[in-house]
């Protein structure tokens, strides 16, 4: 993927791109700059030591050398991060050098893209640094400006609690743990004695309609089920999905979104890793279109 050139003006004529080898994302940015007379240069995450070299002169000043591979840090035009903080194999990562590698790597990036004098997706907040998905609970949490966006949601540990938000909506009780990641509807008395035991986010939505959406600063594009391209519902919901950026201070993320009464749309969790592979191919070029016209901008 690399497509590494020397600028002997020093000008901004390169993307960075953090992330792995086969990372459709990566790898449909890479294009975008290189049709756009950018170099694209892959710092693949899991391959970086020991042959990474970095030096930093702060605020803004340094270099970062990979192989044959040279850029100084006025050089790039924009950082697209695609990497979890993890730069060593699974097995590695189980050793004490392993796990501090891991921790000083997670540090210097999320200080060094801090700094960066161009545009960087996605530039972190410390809230963020360890969060790659957010549920519900998460958005309240951090963004509570967007409470209009959120579903009517619950956390509780209280067994009376549970059975009268089940009786209250029908049975229609979709419950999430607090770590995220998955959804259980409670539709039965053992759904219901299962619930009982555990802790988590209790949304009270009927099972309705569904999209994904991935948003690039002010771009919203919507999928089906099928992962092909769909309509807006509606400009309010565009505004919503931007106003979720705006409030986490990221410019890239996917948001799931279920359909609620009287036309209204909830956010029901944020992705800011978002894979592209149940994407459809005229999705995933637009997503990625979108993602260079932001790192573009930092070469102009």
């Amino acid at each position: 993927m690399n497509n590494y050139r020397r600028s002997p003006g020093g000008e901004k004529n390169h993307f960075l791109l953090i992330g792995k080898q086969g990372d459709p994302c990566c790898e449909l940015v890479a294009d975008y700059a290189r049709s756009n007379g950018y170099g694209a240069a892959l710092l693949p995450e899991s391959d970086l030591f020991p042959r990474l070299g970095f030096s930093w002169l702060l605020p803004s000043e340094g270099a970062i050398t990979w192989h044959d591979m040279r850029l100084r840090f006025g050089e790039i035009a924009g950082v697209l991060n695609r990497g979890y903080s993890v730069p060593v194999t699974a097995e590695e990562y189980q050793t004490s050098e392993g796990r501090y590698l891991t921790a000083e790597w997670n540090a210097l990036t999320m200080a060094w893209l801090d700094r960066m004098p161009c545009p960087v997706i996605n530039r972190l907040k410390p809230e963020l640094w360890y969060r790659p998905r957010l549920n519900v609970a998460d958005l309240a949490a951090l963004a509570p400006s967007l409470r209009e966006f959120l579903p009517p949601t619950f956390v509780t540990t209280e067994r009376d609690e549970i059975r009268r938000l089940r009786a209250e909506h029908a049975g229609d009780v979709l419950y999430g743990p607090l770590t995220g990641g998955a959804e259980y509807w409670t539709r039965s008395v053992a759904d219901l004695a299962i619930l009982e035991t555990l802790c988590g986010v209790l949304i009270t939505l009927k099972e309705r309609a569904r999209l994904q959406c991935f948003v690039t600063a002010d771009c919203v594009v919507y999928l089906g089920p099928d992962g092909t391209l769909a309509r807006p519902p509606s400009s309010d919901l565009t505004l919503h999905c931007v106003a979720v950026g705006k409030a986490l201070r990221i410019l890239f993320y996917k948001l799931s979104l279920v359909a609620g009464p009287r036309g209204r749309w909830y956010c029901m969790e944020l992705d800011r890793l978002p894979s592209l592979y149940s994407c459809s191919p005229a999705a995933q070029q637009q997503i990625a279109i979108n993602l260079g016209r932001i790192m573009c901008d930092g070469g102009r």
